[in-house]
């Protein structure tokens, strides 16, 4: 065998040259970099025609054509320094993304050299395989360097950024096709929020007054007051909305009707963290894209009490709450019929082997619905609509959705608002199961962030003589 290498060609080496650059950049390519917060992965690999793909675990790929040679370029987000985000973002704009820019193109410098070196390192091991000797080396260096040289010119001079326009996505994002355009088709309605939050604020105030007014007039009797949520996906405003009301309503304890979050990651709880400086309990039934890493970090949480098909008393009112079936995973995608049955039959068996609860929290109102006469008040959410109806006498809430739908309603032609329902809750009389307690009224309130607007409704929940309002600022 050896003879025959000796008596070979040119090309023979060259060929294992070449080989030899592949194998070794392919398997030791990666490499690990630190731009500004971000940890990232780098690498490259050959027969993947014009790749650029960014892993963004443990939600998914994006992936663009973006080139035209086959080099595939992977980029994976491993970790992001949380404080270290938060620092920057409070700097100016301008600045930080000059700054990563920077430290980016810094990065991609470091990794085409290491590429080449490692091209060239395998180059001259590969000619070495037909002829081992110091020239050979040299040789076989100079084929790698060059051949890598040319495909990362080529990559370089073809890149077509804009092909992350229309991209191709993976995993749990298949679900989120608007991400990448979020910034482009939302920047504005961000800037004309940040703006006008404080005149909401000074409506808000305005909206409690008469609130407390209204209560005035209607001789409420002394009960409990429950804050229902839903639907906040992702949106920080929608936790200062909250607070802002249990603040001024003393209110007792808040019930969330689940999705909190678009991908169900421990990332996304830094988004709405503030839930645990409520100081008050924070019931929580996940939704269809709530999933167990989220949950598990929600647990952290000293006030948060996470609703999963066992019965739990707060300020004495009995709560029953269960978990979307697709909470499981970490896909939103609407469970399917089979799903959905094994749920219903499980909360069935957990209704019948439990007291009555006061509340049953039930994300999804396909499901929930069935369940309605078993309760003294139904908590739903998912439709992003705010409704109140009855099944019999039974009130069926659903408080629409508190964050506005999230990332979704920044980018929607008309606005979604912000709304939440405050519940109030009087002991039962005479008749009553003992400990039972009664629904009263319901305060429906939607906020509309960038006509700086508010509504309220309250509706009566009893047979008292408790007429509809609608108070606007």
């Amino acid at each position: 065998m050896r003879a025959t290498f000796q008596d070979a060609g040119p090309l023979l080496p060259a060929f294992f040259a070449i080989l030899g650059m592949i194998v070794l950049t392919s398997f030791i390519s990666p490499a690990t970099y630190h731009v500004g917060a971000f940890k990232l992965d780098l690498s490259l690999s050959l027969f993947d025609l014009g790749l650029t793909e960014i892993g963004l675990p443990p939600i998914g790929e994006v992936a663009a054509h973006t080139h035209l040679t086959p080099l595939k370029l992977r980029i994976d987000v491993k970790s992001v320094d949380l404080d270290l985000l938060q620092e920057m973002a409070a700097g100016d704009t301008e600045e930080i993304l000059s700054d990563l820019r920077t430290r980016l193109v810094r990065v991609l410098r470091l990794f085409v050299v290491r590429t080449l070196a490692l091209a060239a390192l395998g180059g001259a091991l590969g000619w070495m395989v037909v002829r081992p000797s110091p020239q050979a080396m040299v040789r076989g260096a100079l084929v790698g360097l060059i051949a890598m040289g040319l495909l990362l010119g080529a990559s370089y001079i073809s890149y077509d950024i804009s092909a992350f326009e229309n991209p191709e996505y993976r995993g749990a994002l298949e679900a989120a096709p608007w991400m990448i355009g979020l910034l482009r088709n939302s920047i504005v309605k961000l800037e004309e929020l940040g703006e006008k939050m404080r005149l909401i604020a000074t409506n808000l105030s305005t909206l409690f007054s008469r609130i407390e007014e209204l209560e005035a007039l209607d001789t409420l009797r002394p009960g409990k007051r429950v804050l229902l949520v839903a639907d906040i996906h992702n949106n920080p405003a929608a936790v200062d909305l909250v607070s802002e009301v249990v603040r001024t309503f003393s209110v007792d304890f808040v019930v969330d009707a689940g999705d909190l979050t678009d991908f169900g990651t421990p990332l996304e709880a830094k988004l709405v963290e503030g839930i645990g400086d409520l100081g008050i309990p924070y019931l929580f039934a996940a939704g269809n894209h709530d999933a167990p890493g989220i949950i598990a970090t929600l647990r952290e949480f000293d006030n948060v009490i996470i609703l999963d098909g066992k019965p739990v008393e707060v300020e004495g009112v009995r709560v029953m709450g269960f978990p979307d079936p697709s909470a499981s995973s970490t896909s939103p995608a609407i469970p399917s019929a089979q799903d959905m049955e094994r749920a219903a039959q499980a909360i069935d068996a957990a209704l019948t082997h439990n007291p009555r609860p006061d509340l049953l929290v039930i994300h999804n109102p396909h499901l929930g619905l069935r369940f309605a006469k078993r309760t003294g008040v139904l908590v739903n959410g998912h439709t992003h609509a705010a409704l109140i109806q009855f099944r019999g006498t039974v009130p069926v809430i659903n408080p629409g959705t508190t964050g506005g739908a999230g990332i979704r309603g920044l980018s929607a032609r008309e606005e979604i608002p912000f709304s939440l329902v405050l519940l109030h809750l009087v002991p039962g009389e005479a008749g009553a199961r003992p400990g039972e307690w009664i629904p009263q009224t319901a305060d429906l309130i939607e906020v509309y962030n960038l006509r700086v607007s508010f509504t309220l409704e309250r509706i009566a929940l009893t047979g008292e003589d408790v007429d509809l309002r609608k108070v606007t600022p």
